[in-house]
């Protein structure tokens, strides 16, 4: 059979080192091999004049048909005949309908559906996987059969795993030539940037021309706890006598004492406090509280110097 004129080309001779000339100059597509294969198969068996014990002069066709007929014969049942030269993988039924996808083909039958969700055992036709699937337990009970519904370019498994590599080999491609229109690197260009940051000068900062004061919050007199230095108090109230700010009226005040929110108030308020010590009126004791604590305070202290140094009775 090697030697059958359909085979030229691709006969690898006898020995390793007996190639003919023509030697791997062709290969033999497989479905062409197995007609071949079965050809010469026949013509073995039929020829006769076989000189064997058993042939007696018949051929092997012969001697075979006279003993199948008389000898008892084992046969395989259905579930054994699946399992001759049949693939085998594992796989996960679809979540809702039970379906199988195998390569892209979809297998299904009725009884799927109760198995959805389950991980089986199947076994295949390698050279034909359009014929359907034998689905098992992964302890080995044969579930059932189910056929191929949907069926895709994949008609045997040498297809499918040529179209897996194909797809592979394409996404590699892809890869290097995305690489190659790549001008720089991430990293060479973070390199480039910082290496550019180094040699230029920095901007020099902008210096202001227009300069406003900041004046700092009051420290409300009610509370003696942070107080302003005698200076800074001072030249804050003569800023203020500056702006030419009319002084309020001085309010009434009530039969409890309260210390007022005005600065000039509260020092005026002072002022009568003191007077009235002097004449040896009484205090009350909110009165002489306050007033012990103000003489302390930064603004009772710029306040009481200007107003010894203008001599008048109060501030203003």
């Amino acid at each position: 059979m090697a030697k059958d004129p359909r085979f030229t080309g691709a006969y690898v001779g006898n020995r390793p080192d007996a190639k003919q000339e023509n030697y791997m100059s062709r290969a033999i597509p497989l479905s062409e091999f197995v007609e071949v294969l079965a050809e010469k198969m026949e013509e073995h068996n039929a020829r006769p004049d076989r000189r064997s014990d058993t042939a007696k002069g018949r051929s092997f066709d012969e001697t075979f048909a006279e003993s199948y007929a008389t000898a008892p014969i084992l046969k395989a049942t259905e579930e054994q005949r699946n399992l001759w030269l049949m693939g085998q993988a594992t796989g996960k039924l679809h979540k809702r309908n039970g379906s199988l996808t195998f390569h892209e083909n979809v297998y299904h039958c009725a009884w799927m559906s109760q198995e959805a969700g389950k991980q089986v055992v199947f076994r295949f036709d390698p050279e034909d996987l359009h014929s359907g699937v034998h689905v098992y337990q992964p302890t080995g009970e044969h579930l059932g059969f189910a056929e191929c519904l949907k069926k895709v370019d994949f008609f045997n498994l040498e297809g499918a795993r040529t179209r897996e590599k194909q797809k592979r080999d394409i996404a590699k491609a892809e890869k290097k030539l995305a690489s190659l229109h790549a001008p720089i690197s991430p990293k060479q260009l973070a390199a480039d940037m910082n290496a550019g940051r180094e040699t230029t000068d920095p901007t020099p900062l902008a210096e202001a021309k227009v300069v406003s004061l900041v004046f700092a919050n009051r420290v409300p007199a009610t509370s003696f706890k942070s107080h302003r230095t005698s200076d800074a108090a001072q030249e804050a109230l003569i800023l203020e006598l500056n702006t030419g700010k009319a002084k309020p009226k001085a309010r009434p005040r009530p039969g409890e004492f309260k210390v007022p929110k005005d600065p000039e108030q509260r020092f005026q308020d002072a002022l009568d406090l003191m007077e009235r010590q002097r004449a040896g009126k009484p205090l009350g004791v909110k009165e002489a509280s306050w007033l012990e604590g103000y003489f302390d305070h930064p603004e009772f202290e710029a306040r009481f110097e200007i107003h010894k140094s203008l001599g008048g009775n109060n501030a203003g």
